[in-house]
């Protein structure tokens, strides 16, 4: 069998398998599934995205949805192409070893169904690292674009790829004025593209940078495990990034000639498990931790001949669908439950919790944040879902205010922002309701300037 059809056999194996995964789940696979759900429902009905967003994924998922009637089941079905494109690119890089990984992998069914947008990073990452100086400089410069433009981690590994191999090529003496001149003309595209679209890696992400990190030391990602259930085959994916950092490194010391490419794929590396990535959230750090396996793979990677020792390895196919539970959700039911116990007529915005926000804009049409509103939002317009705050601390601390908070369940009260926030300002003394306070189900913190650039 030749190799391209071995390779077209295993990438709709990997779209087939994990599709029906997917499909296990009536509801959006991951904790934010419905954001991927509410951007391609608006894109199809109103021509333009709930909120800006210049990533090629969305639109992506969106053109899907043209043709597939339930915007569920397109986005579902995009995850799953993006994850089988990871199949021909590894291949590329690896040979048949490395495209039946990206078939098989647990960490990219984990990224189909939690992080799409990360996803559509992996299949041009691996061919920027799979591109040699005789290959087409066109196909460089737009893998690129591709990885930078899907999200910005992509972007930010981009940026550690072209250290790590400048710094190799510097210690071995082989800078190369055409690679240089590569990186410089896809730098400054992005560059170009990042002053004028939303939500791409810029200079003013770097406040949103420093929440990310902590001042212990931590052996990522181990932490995120307990975080988050992680089936068996998906932590030792993730987990063999350290052993492969110091083989790497190893390797790097002493083979100056090979000091290029094992530079771009030792420091993004580096990057994806570095200790001080916070461990207390599933942000950031996390999605870097998920990136790492590319990485891994990269390291050793060297196209050869194949011949039919690759059959060996088939069984390691049904590794592909320990890496995602589609069934572990938000609790759907009960948030639609609360929704539908909202008077009427709905608020201009309502602020609730990441999650229920984009369930309750798929369910009503209705504007929701999850961040505490800006000063220039009007308070008497805005109500929001206060969790965890019982009836007594109400009436003593907020019981001469009007509009009263109508209690929706035994955790939540529906109560109006200006109001939310004089309650707030009074509880601040009170150490009882401390704890309420600093829940993240109740936003505190106005959205950071990275996510509200160029919109």
């Amino acid at each position: 069998m030749l190799d391209p059809t071995r390779v077209a056999l295993l990438s709709v194996v990997a779209f087939v398998v994990r599709l029906q995964l997917f499909l296990t789940s009536d509801e959006p696979t991951g904790w934010d599934g419905y954001s991927y759900v509410v951007q391609v429902e608006r894109l199809v009905t109103e021509g333009r995205l709930h909120w800006p967003d210049a990533s090629w994924v969305t639109y992506f998922l969106g053109a899907l949805h043209f043709a597939i009637p339930s915007a569920v089941i397109a986005v579902k079905v995009g995850a799953c192409l993006l994850a089988a494109l990871c199949v021909p690119a590894a291949f590329r890089l690896g040979g048949l070893p490395l495209a039946l990984w990206a078939a098989a992998s647990p960490v990219l069914t984990h990224l189909a169904g939690d992080f799409a947008k990360n996803l559509g990073v992996i299949a041009p990452l691996l061919l920027v690292l799979a591109w040699k100086r005789n290959d087409s400089r066109v196909v460089l410069v737009l893998s690129v674009l591709a990885a930078a433009v899907a999200h910005r981690v992509g972007a930010a590994l981009l940026v550690a790829i072209g250290l790590g191999a400048l710094g190799g090529a510097l210690l071995s003496k082989a800078t190369s004025r055409r690679v240089l001149t590569l990186g410089v003309t896809a730098a400054v595209a992005f560059v170009a593209l990042s002053a004028l679209l939303p939500n791409l890696l810029h200079p003013a992400d770097v406040d949103r940078l420093a929440g990310q990190l902590q001042r212990e030391w931590s052996f990522t990602p181990w932490p995120y495990f307990a975080m988050r259930p992680t089936s068996w085959p998906e932590r030792i994916e993730l987990l063999l990034a350290w052993p492969a950092l110091l083989w790497g490194g190893w390797r790097f010391v002493t083979r100056r000639d090979d000091r290029v490419r094992l530079g771009a794929r030792l420091l993004p590396l580096a990057v994806c498990v570095f200790p001080f990535w916070r461990t207390d959230t599933l942000d950031l750090g996390y999605r870097l931790a998920l990136m790492a396996p590319v990485f891994v793979l990269a390291l050793p990677a060297r196209p050869e001949n194949s011949d039919r020792r690759w059959l060996l390895l088939l069984p390691l196919l049904f590794l592909v669908r320990t890496g995602f539970e589609p069934n572990a959700t938000p609790p759907y039911a009960a948030w639609r439950a609360l929704i539908a116990r909202i008077p009427r007529p709905l608020p201009t915005l309502l602020i609730a919790p990441q999650g229920f926000n984009f369930l309750y804009d798929h369910e009503t049409s209705h504007e929701s944040l999850a961040w505490s509103p800006e000063p220039t939002i009007d308070r008497t317009t805005t109500w929001r879902l206060a969790w965890g705050i019982p009836d007594g601390a109400w009436a003593e601390l907020a019981g001469d205010l009007s509009p009263a908070p109508q209690r929706l369940s035994a955790e939540v009260v529906y109560v109006r922002e200006d109001v939310w926030e004089t309650f707030v300002t009074r509880a601040r003394s009170d150490e009882s309701l401390e704890a309420a306070l600093a829940d993240p189900r109740n936003p505190s913190r106005t959205r950071p300037r990275s996510l509200s650039r160029n919109h």
